[in-house]
């Protein structure tokens, strides 16, 4: 789930997870990770660092506020057809890898215990 690193977008992911959790929703694994990540602002610096530390659910790859991804819905296509080399695809590339390997990880355990 991604989540721009304001206390406005913690409200709303805390009110998600409340809804889940009163709706039983176990099927459903949320993943929350930061996008649109600007470190030279103050608060993003704050929220993700406070946030990733205290609560490791939280995938620790961010995605970084860029031009090149916002050009995508101009363009109309994926970043990595015309920003191949770009930190931003590396960025996208080390989420998705953070993402199988929790999944992964979540399965090898449901497998021990069985």
């Amino acid at each position: 789930m991604p989540l721009i690193p304001t206390t406005l977008s913690l409200r709303a992911y805390n009110q998600l997870v409340r809804f889940l959790v009163d709706h039983r929703s176990k099927k459903l694994r949320v993943l929350p990770f930061f996008n649109q990540v600007n470190l030279e602002k103050p608060i993003h610096r704050v929220v993700t660092r406070n946030v990733r530390e205290q609560h490791p659910v939280f995938l620790q790859q961010m995605i970084p506020d860029s031009n090149l991804i916002e050009s995508m819905g101009i363009k109309r296509a994926p970043l990595a057809t015309y920003a191949r080399e770009s930190s931003e695809v590396a960025a996208f590339d080390a989420l998705w890898q953070e993402i199988q390997s929790r999944l992964t990880e979540k399965t090898d355990k449901k497998a021990t215990k069985k």
